[in-house]
């Protein structure tokens, strides 16, 4: 059975022992506060009312007794501010280890969790959740301890002193009390719906943000400003409701205490009146009373708040009660990888829908291989199995080892995907293109640049490598992000490249070019290191160009290898390749006719 760890460990872990000093100093702190209006009683009774002294002989004055009332009010005031001190020191730890603990699990989750996380929502979890929690412990749980303990200490006090007066100080208690905890049970709901809802609408800001592009290219910001509106009434709706529900609570429990107070005033003028009581003890009961009052009106807002706790730690624990990958050590000895790939029946299905069947080739080490096929057809998804971010049936083997056998960190240090719309960081360019390598030198850069066609577009920048690009590499046009992440995987040699229609945004000739290079490269290494890797690259792409200088063209069609062979056999053949090849043949002619190129 799966244990699910305690509120309390994520929240101590690192810091239980200052945090258990600063409760108790609080309860010192809370015990302390209790001592004033003692010597208070005694002063009016006794240094005022010339009635006997009932403290010891030493604080027997008045002067003693105002030297006792204010030196409990410092030690009081002394342990209050090491307690807030304390537990916010820790709270922050806690704060600080929690989100770190989030953001590394999140960057081991499986990229098929990643790629339909909401991203809004869990930004959401991993900083307003995350600060529920710090207040949590900072603010609330301290306080629930203080409360807990002002009631241990207020009561037999009271009773020991005027046990009659001390029945009137308590009947409405129990009232106020279970009214708490009746808001507490309501008020959980409210504040889940609150929270899901300001998790909606950061999703829908952060998604116009980062679409801008796509938001003003097609003039779409009035139906974003009516989206995000609705989001945001919807916010307003439910806030609301938790509004409502607290000024009802606090309405009504200010409305209770103030009835205990009055209680215990009309009973104390009774009872003084009947020579059962002193002016200086009803004083004392009014003052402990409204002591014993106030934590019990705060405990609503204490349990509402640790209900808000109770969903933000549920809602932090879906992230994290969900499985991680194990990216595993390197292989010792190091492997001699060469590039070849086999798939042998590989088959992918998701959620009842067919991506990959049956699916056999295999591509020796060193070979230039073309994947082509409508959308659709699975392209995407098989260069996905070979970075192994998504499962299957079957069998898939690199250089003789199946992939499932190889750990996830080496198998990616092995595969180099470039996709084609790239993420890039706002970071400089160099930056970006050393972003998988801490050791990078500044030359190795300029080299992978050189093969990617990029190096004198970045000299042409007026900080070169040193140009801050801005978030999701926006400063540059789609090409330059392209050529950008492809320095980025040329930057070690890897025994499989994978370019995804990465060079869909580069012209013809820049495509050409880094072929080119790429092929000079895998034939320097061959004639200066056989025993090196030799390096194996996937194409994915719809330009006939690229398709007819690979090696071996694999053309796909709902999930199937419905063609395999050359370019010029597959254009000898009626079949898919044949008919895309010559619809853009006739494109290229129709171009061609207009001054245009394609």
């Amino acid at each position: 059975m799966h244990h699910r760890p305690s509120l309390a460990t994520p929240l101590l872990k690192g810091n239980r022992a200052l945090y258990l000093l600063a409760l108790a100093a609080a309860a010192l702190g809370t015990l302390f506060s209790y001592l004033p209006p003692l010597f208070l009683r005694s002063i009016i009774d006794s240094g005022l009312g010339g009635a006997p002294w009932t403290l010891p002989a030493p604080l027997a004055s008045v002067g003693a007794s105002l030297a006792g009332l204010f030196t409990a009010s410092v030690f009081a005031a002394g342990f209050s501010f090491a307690a807030s001190f304390g537990t916010q020191r820790s709270a922050e730890g806690m704060a600080r280890a929690l989100r770190q603990k989030l953001f590394g699990h999140i960057q081991l989750l499986p990229f098929e969790e990643l790629s339909k996380a909401p991203t809004g929502d869990w930004v959401q979890r991993c900083t307003s959740d995350v600060d529920t929690l710090r207040r949590l412990a900072a603010l609330q749980f301290p306080e629930l301890v203080n409360n807990i303990l002002q009631a241990a200490w207020a009561l037999p006090i009271l009773f020991s002193i005027h046990s009659e007066l001390a029945l009137f100080a308590i009947p409405l208690l129990p009232v106020v009390l279970g009214f708490s905890l009746y808001f507490f049970t309501q008020v959980q709901k409210a504040f889940k719906e609150s929270d899901e809802s300001e998790g909606r609408l950061s999703g829908v800001l952060q998604e116009n943000v980062t679409g801008v592009r796509v938001v003003k290219a097609f003039a779409r910001q009035e139906y974003e400003i009516e989206r995000f509106g609705k989001e945001n009434a919807h916010y307003r709706k439910v806030t609301r409701k938790l509004i409502n529900l607290f000024a009802f609570y606090w309405g009504t429990v200010n409305f209770l205490s103030m009835v205990q107070m009055g209680l215990v005033l009309t009973a104390g003028v009774v009872f003084v009146q009947q020579g059962k009581a002193t002016v200086g003890t009803v004083v004392m009961f009014l003052t402990m009373t409204g002591m014993l009052v106030w934590p019990i009106r705060q405990l609503g807002r204490v349990l509402t708040d640790l209900g808000k706790a109770k969903v933000s730690w549920g809602r932090i624990r879906e992230i994290l009660d969900k499985p991680t990958e194990d990216l595993g050590a390197p292989l010792v000895p190091a492997y001699p990888w060469r590039g070849k790939v086999e798939f042998r029946g590989v088959s992918v299905n998701r959620e009842g829908r067919s991506l990959l069947a049956n699916l056999t080739f295999t591509l020796e080490a060193g070979t230039t291989a073309a994947l082509l096929g409508p959308t659709g057809s699975g392209k995407s998804t098989l260069v996905h199995l070979l970075a192994g971010l998504l499962d299957y049936e079957g069998e898939i083997l690199l250089d003789g080892r199946e992939l499932r056998s190889i750990p996830k960190g080496e198998l990616r240090q092995q595969v180099g995907l470039v996709l084609q719309e790239p993420y890039l960081f706002a970071k400089t360019i160099g930056e970006n293109i050393g972003l998988a390598h801490g050791d990078v030198r500044p030359e190795e850069i300029v080299a992978a640049a050189r093969i990617a066609q990029f190096h004198e577009g970045i000299e042409g920048f007026p900080h070169g490598y040193e140009t801050l690009l801005g978030e999701r590499g926006v400063t540059l046009s789609g090409g330059q992000r392209q050529r950008t992440a492809i320095s980025q995987m040329l930057l070690r040699p890897r025994p499989v490249l994978v370019f995804d229609d990465s060079l869909s945004a580069v012209d013809n000739h820049t495509d050409a070019q880094i072929r080119r290079s790429l092929r000079d490269r895998s034939e320097n290494a061959k004639r200066h290191s056989p025993e090196l890797l030799v390096g194996t690259v996937i194409l994915i792409s719809h330009r006939l160009s690229t398709l007819a200088q690979a090696d071996v063209i694999l053309v796909l069609e709902k999930g199937r290898l419905v063609q395999r062979g050359s370019h010029r056999e597959l254009v000898a053949v009626e079949g898919l390749y044949r008919r895309m090849a010559e619809l853009q043949n006739a494109l290229k002619r129709e171009w061609a006719t207009e001054g245009e190129e394609i």
